[in-house]
This record gives C-alpha cells, sequence and structure tokens, in this order.
C-alpha cells in the first residue's frame, strides 16, 4: 500500500512538472511583442502606440533620475531577451551608453527616439559643448517627432499591424496637440 502511494505522489510530482512546463511554453507562443523601454514616459508611449501588440517593460520606475540609474544585471538580461529596446539618448541615460552599443553590435533592434530630431530644435546644455536637453517630453514638437519614430519601428518591426500603429499615433499625437493648445491658453490668461 505504501508503495502504491509513493508512486501515486510521483505520478502527480511528474503531472505538475508537464503541467508547468506547458504554461511556460503558453507564454513564449504570445503573439505580443516584447519590449523594453529606460523611462516611464517612452514605456507609456509605447502602450499606447502598440496597444495589445505589444508587452512593455520599463527599467526606471518613477521618480527615478535616469542619469545617476545604474544598470543590474536583471535590467542587462531584460533588454537581451527584448525583442525591441527603446531609449531616449542625448546622454539621458548615461551610464548606459556602451550596452546600447554592444546590443547595436548584436544586431538588437535598439531605438533612440531622439537620434533623428535636428539638433537646431533643441536647448543646448551649457556644462559642455556639442550637449543638449535630453528631457524631450516637455516639449510636445518634440514628443511627438519621439512617438512617431516608436511608430516606425514598430511597423517596420511588425508589418503586418503598420495600420494599428499608424491609427494608435495618429490619436495620441491629437491628444498631445490638444494638450498642448490648451496649456497655451492657460498660460495666457497668466
Amino acid at each position: 500500500m505504501k508503495k502504491i502511494i509513493t508512486w501515486m505522489c510521483v505520478l502527480v510530482l511528474i503531472s505538475m512538472a508537464i503541467v508547468g512546463c506547458g504554461n511556460q511554453e503558453v507564454q513564449k507562443d504570445d503573439e505580443r511583442i516584447n519590449i523594453v523601454a529606460t523611462t516611464t514616459m517612452l514605456a507609456d508611449a509605447v502602450k499606447v502606440i502598440g496597444g495589445d501588440k505589444v508587452n512593455v517593460e520599463g527599467l526606471m520606475g518613477p521618480g527615478i533620475d535616469p542619469h545617476l540609474y545604474k544598470v543590474s544585471a536583471g535590467d542587462v538580461a531584460k533588454m537581451q531577451q527584448a525583442e525591441i529596446v527603446i531609449y531616449n539618448g542625448l546622454h539621458l541615460e548615461g551610464k548606459m551608453g556602451e550596452i546600447f552599443e554592444d546590443m547595436v553590435k548584436q544586431n538588437k533592434v535598439i531605438l533612440e527616439v531622439t537620434e533623428k530630431i535636428s539638433v537646431d530644435k533643441l536647448i543646448s546644455g551649457d556644462s559642455s559643448i556639442g550637449s543638449h536637453d535630453p528631457h524631450i517630453w516637455f516639449n510636445v514638437e518634440l514628443w511627438i517627432e519621439a512617438v512617431k519614430e516608436i511608430e516606425k519601428t514598430l511597423s517596420s518591426y511588425d508589418q503586418e499591424n503598420k495600420e494599428v500603429y499608424k491609427a494608435n499615433v495618429t490619436d495620441y499625437v491629437k491628444e498631445l496637440e490638444s494638450l498642448n493648445k490648451y496649456v497655451e491658453e492657460r498660460a495666457k490668461e497668466v
């Protein structure tokens, strides 16, 4: 009787292990694109543009200073496992530059959202020659350029859903422009 109970327990444990492995397989088969964004602002924008087609993880939570952020081994692993990594650039994630360069060499899809913004539109920093203010989300026009780059990257990576991304970014840009107009009108009242 003890042998039968022991064998039944072993069979139950093996069955649980098989079911557990099956759940991991379901997670791998998820159709969504796995994306890591460095800041909360970028993670939020990617969620709006990607909708239910993306799974987004932000590295830095609210209140974290990206300039001082120290990357952990876990962060690097998350970026390596992601299909797309999105970062601000302009030295906002100053201590992560080498990591992004290494990932580019590994043919990882990496997007620096500020890369194509004309330096003429940026605020020059006074700390060193050639530096610019990386806080582009404070300027709606610059932020719109950044979100359009996100849309281009998603559409290029996932052409099957490019119309979804295009529609989402169009709606998001309208919302940003409306908000900007509201702020300008309230500022005139002051």
